[in-house]
This record gives structure tokens, C-alpha cells and sequence, in this order.
């Protein structure tokens, strides 16, 4: 039986909704074959830190310590505990240091499940994964395992595709006001990735934070060019009175980035003093720079001090902890570089008015001249009779 599709108006509004998200191209990282069978059963409906944790103790304190490295040594691993509840919190302990017995059971039928279609290690199981079909080969196989699981474990395999867990769906449902089935997202995704020169990869990790992040309805890109604006030029009023440590008026130039990249990239405001703002010895201040981060890490603000050069080991040594006692942290190889977080996330909700945004903008303007003075003094202080 053919199965039922979107409607052609259902189809458009979900190829226009997904044109507009704020693409992420990430490169997956390989993992090993036994990591890969581990993250199965504990990668869905599960805080990600908790299963990162799981996956690292494995890894840390039983792989190599037991000699656990084939698919017959962790099914072997498995059996010394009981297939009850006291003895799968005594293997989820073992295996991951955590009480996540539940996840101890699916992996009881997962393992046996796996020779049954012929895998045992990491090119048999992607060899599966490149042809395998879930109505075919998965529904109904490992109790507890749905389409979403198939289709993270085939992403995982190298496969394109996208898996239909409760953020896809979430996604569906927001924009079609309605409740879409899995196997139907799919394959409309499937429709869309081409039509949008995106792969189902890429789809797959943005709708992800998308809706992890309630971005839709928690933020206002468009707000957040509007903030910028009124953030440059608060800075801008506050630095064209500023004087150097001589009392000497310091010119600055000050250039904000691309307005298309203020909405969701990793970009923010670059300050150039065009005099000599500070000099310590031969070391010069070159840059300074507040950006943002990119929108899946929250948009925090940050601002960095680069120097034209790096500082002697002598007098780097005596700045840092200066530094570091005031947040921030410093390196010191080509060039010397400090950075500090300033301020919250930059997530603006719908509710903020223009007037709230030049309250906040004005605060920012503020720690951050503050933060820039600070920064003057500790180098300024450290110059003073050094050749650096």
C-alpha cells in the first residue's frame, strides 16, 4: 500500500520553514565499533552530558582494563550479570558507572540482534546500514528500538538520512499545526534536503538545537542587529572622550560586522586604536574585539585583547596572574590574547522593546569600557620601566 504524503501546501510551508533555519555543517566525528553499538541503546531520551559520561567511563575504566574490543567480548561481558532488575543495575554500573538499567535490557536485545543480520564489527555494520530498510529490516526487531534509533544509528554509519526523534517532530508539528507521522517526515525531508542544497545531515543537527533551543519562539534574530547598532554606538560616544594614560584624547575606529551575520554567527564589533592606546615596552595592544558566539552555543559575548606581538616569559608570568584574578584567560604564543565573557546570551525574546535593548546596550557599553580600562591599567602598570 502506497503510503500517505503531505499535501502540496503542507510540503511548501515545511520547504519554506527549513530554508530559514540558520544551517549547521558539522563533520561527525568516527567513533569505534563498540561505542557505536553502547551509544544506541543510550543516545535517545537522554540528556547528552549523561550519556557523553557513559560512553567516556566505558572507554576510560572497562574497555582496555577488561579487554573488551569485539562484539563476542561484550556480549560475553554481558552475560556474567543476571538478566533481572538487580543485576542490570550491577552491569550499568560496570559498564557505564551510572543505574541506567533500563538501557542494560535494550542492550541484551540489541546485541544478538546484530549477528542475526550479519554484523560483528564496524564494516559489516556499515555495510548493513548503507541498505538497510526499517519497515524491512529493524520494525519490530529490538523491543524498545523505533524508526528514530534506526535512523541516528544509519546517521551514525555514515548514512544520509535524518532521524525523526521529538525535535524533527516538534519541528513538524510547530509548523504545520498538526502532528506529522515519522516515516512521513522523512521522507519529505528527503524531498527538501535537495531542493535547499543541504544534506539530511546538516537538517538533522540545526532542527536539533532549533528546537532544543526553542529559537523560534525564545528569539528574535532581527532584535539582535537592532541591540548591535545601539551597542556601537554607545561605545562609540563613550570612547571619542577617552584619553591615554598621558591624558591625551585616543582616537579608536570602530567596525561592526556584517549585518546578515549578526543574526546567528559567530561575529560581533572590531576596536582599533588608531593612536598608541598602550604600549608596554615593544608589545603593542592591536585589536580588541566583542563578538558573540554562534547561535547553537548560546550567543554568549566575549571580548579579546590582541597584541601585535607575544610578551616575554618574564613578563607574561607577572600578568597573568593579574589577569586571571579579574576572569581572564590569557594565552601567550605568536601573540599575547586575552578574553573575558561579557554578559549574558544574546538570545533576544519577542517581549524586548527598543527601549529595553538600549538599556541593555548601554550596561554592556559599560562593563566593557570598564573591562577595556582594566585591561590598560594591568599592562600599562606592567610596562612601566620593562622591555618586554
Amino acid at each position: 500500500m502506497k503510503k500517505k504524503q503531505l499535501t502540496a501546501e503542507q510540503f511548501q510551508q515545511l520547504l519554506i520553514a527549513t530554508a530559514n533555519l540558520p544551517f549547521i555543517r558539522q563533520q561527525r566525528q568516527p567513533t569505534s565499533y563498540l561505542s557505536g553499538v553502547l551509544e544506541t541503546v543510550l543516545n535517545f531520551q537522554m540528556q547528552e552530558p549523561v550519556v557523553v559520561k557513559a560512553l567516556q567511563y566505558f572507554e576510560h575504566n572497562v574497555q582496555h582494563e577488561h579487554d573488551i574490543h569485539t562484539h563476542e567480548q561484550l556480549q560475553d561481558a554481558l552475560n556474567v550479570y543476571p538478566d533481572s532488575e538487580v543485576g542490570n543495575k550491577a552491569a550499568a554500573q560496570f559498564f557505564w558507572g551510572n543505574n541506567h538499567w533500563t538501557r542494560i535490557e535494550l542492550l541484551r536485545r540489541f546485541l544478538p540482534f546484530l549477528p542475526s543480520v550479519g554484523v560483528t564489527d564496524q564494516p559489516s555494520l556499515h555495510a548493513w546500514a548503507k541498505q538497510a530498510d526499517f519497515e524491512r529490516d529493524f520494525k519490530g526487531k529490538v523491543k524498545g528500538m523505533g524508526i528514530a534509533v534506526f535512523h541516528w544509528l544509519l546517521l551514525r554509519c555514515g548514512v544520509s538520512t535524518i532521524k525523526p526523534d521529538v525535535w524533527v517532530i516538534n519541528f513538524g508539528q510547530r509548523v504545520l499545526g498538526k502532528r506529522i507521522p515519522e516515516d512521513r517526515l522523512v521522507t519529505a525531508f528527503n524531498a527538501i534536503a535537495p531542493l535547499i542544497g543541504e544534506s539530511l545531515e546538516t537538517l538533522d543537527v540545526t532542527i536539533w538545537y532549533h528546537e532544543k533551543m526553542n529559537m523560534a519562539t525564545a528569539d528574535v534574530p532581527a532584535l539582535r542587529l537592532v541591540w548591535w547598532q545601539l551597542l556601537a554606538d554607545e561605545i562609540n560616544r563613550t570612547l571619542s572622550t577617552a584619553n591615554d594614560s598621558s591624558g591625551v584624547p585616543s582616537a579608536w575606529r570602530l567596525q561592526l560586522d556584517a549585518k546578515d551575520r549578526l543574526r546567528y554567527d559567530k561575529t560581533g564589533l572590531t576596536l582599533t586604536p588608531e593612536s598608541l592606546w598602550l604600549r608596554c615596552g615593544q608589545v603593542q595592544a592591536a585589536e580588541i574585539r566583542l563578538e558573540q558566539s554562534v547561535w547553537y552555543e548560546g550567543m554568549v559575548l566575549s571580548l579579546t585583547v590582541t597584541t601585535d606581538q607575544a610578551f616575554t616569559r618574564e613578563c607574561f608570568e607577572r600578568l597573568v596572574p593579574q589577569m586571571t584574578a579579574k576572569g581572564w584567560k590569557v594565552s601567550n604564543a605568536s601573540v599575547f590574547t586575552g578574553t573575558t565573557e561579557v554578559g549574558d546570551s544574546l538570545l533576544i525574546p519577542p517581549t524586548t522593546l527598543v527601549s529595553g535593548l538600549q538599556t541593555w546596550a548601554s550596561k554592556v557599553a559599560v562593563t566593557v569600557i570598564d573591562a577595556i580600562d582594566g585591561l590598560h591599567d594591568n599592562l600599562h602598570d606592567l610596562g612601566k620601566g620593562q622591555a618586554v
